[in-house]
Order: structure tokens, then sequence, then C-alpha cells
């Protein structure tokens, strides 16, 4: 499970991002929201992941030459 899309502002919409935080501090995650989020990122931010995907795109790059 992801923030739901009504979590999310235009990149340079300050109206939008302040709009956000003052919905995000009236309404915080919940503890369940909080702990899918938690397992989201170990499992898709892991450093070792990260570097196997940026090692990837070098070797695909590399045999572009």
């Amino acid at each position: 499970m992801r923030i739901g899309e009504n979590r999310y502002f235009a990149p340079g919409d300050i109206k939008g991002l302040s709009a956000k935080l003052e919905e995000f501090i009236a309404r915080p995650l919940s503890e369940e929201e909080k702990s899918q989020q938690i397992k989201h990122i170990e499992q898709n931010y892991d450093w070792g992941k990260i570097a196997e995907k940026t090692l990837g795109v070098y070797e695909k790059a590399r045999s572009m030459k």
C-alpha cells in the first residue's frame, strides 16, 4: 500500500503543498498506514537492491557502446 494519491501535489505547486500539509496535519497516517509504509520502504529502498539496480543500469549503458 502506498500513500493515497490525495496525499500528493504537483511539483512547484506551493498552494498545493500548503493544502496537503494542512490535510496531513489534520489527518495523519493511521498506525496501519504507517506500518504499511515502513514495510514498503524496507522492501523497495534497501541499499543492496539500489546498488544492484544501479549496477544493472551501468552494465546496460556499457553494453550499448
